[in-house]
């Protein structure tokens, strides 16, 4: 997921809305700790489906 957004040029507010995941839980998700946050396996699947399908527009473009 961050791997994308950062291709994409994306913000945290912008993937929260694309997610509907709060943007503490995604700064949370983001560090490089041991005890990082982890959102719903779901809601992170979905985020990424969205995310590559942003992708595929914008090469087409």
């Amino acid at each position: 997921m961050w791997q994308l957004a950062d291709e994409l040029h994306l913000s945290i507010s912008d993937i929260s809305q694309i997610s509907g995941i709060g943007t503490l839980d995604l700064k949370a998700s983001k560090e490089k700790k041991s005890s990082v946050f982890i959102p719903r396996r779901k809601a992170v699947l979905t985020t990424i489906r969205k995310l590559e399908a942003k992708k595929e527009l914008g090469d087409k473009n």
